[in-house]
């Protein structure tokens, strides 16, 4: 791999929004296909996991929300980023029902389908997707 390749690494590792705004894709209200770009609850979020990973070395959040705030997109997206930049990485997805565990799905499966950094994919099925 390149230094350049390795920088780029690097900057994208440290830096969650730029890599949403740049690799990851999500349909708007219109349905349009944009840039993952975060709105104020996403930023809010972003800036406590990473406020108690510099303090703590983890993250480990609950999130009681309403709706349509972008908190599953957001935490999709920390999953992707993690799970594609760093090797062995695992990420799961627990929903409290079929529907939502899809929609959750569909999420994952946009980033994989319009990201240029996107792993190959191994695993992919109704349940399990595997780089």
């Amino acid at each position: 791999m390149s230094e350049e390749a390795l920088e780029r690494i690097k900057f994208l590792r440290a830096n969650l929004p730029h890599f949403c705004a740049t690799t990851l894709k999500i349909l708007d209200k219109d349905g349009e296909m944009v840039p993952l770009v975060f709105n104020t609850p996403q930023t809010i979020l972003h800036e406590a996991a990473e406020r108690q990973r510099a303090e703590k070395g983890w993250v480990r959040i609950l999130v009681l929300k309403a709706r349509k705030q972008g908190i599953s997109t957001y935490v999709q997206a920390r999953n992707f980023h993690r799970t594609t930049l760093w090797p062995h990485q695992h990420a799961y997805i627990l929903k409290h029902e079929a529907p939502a565990t899809d929609v959750i799905f569909d999420i994952v499966d946009r980033y994989c389908r319009h990201s240029p950094l996107a792993p190959v994919i191994g695993t992919s099925n109704a349940k399990d997707l595997a780089f």
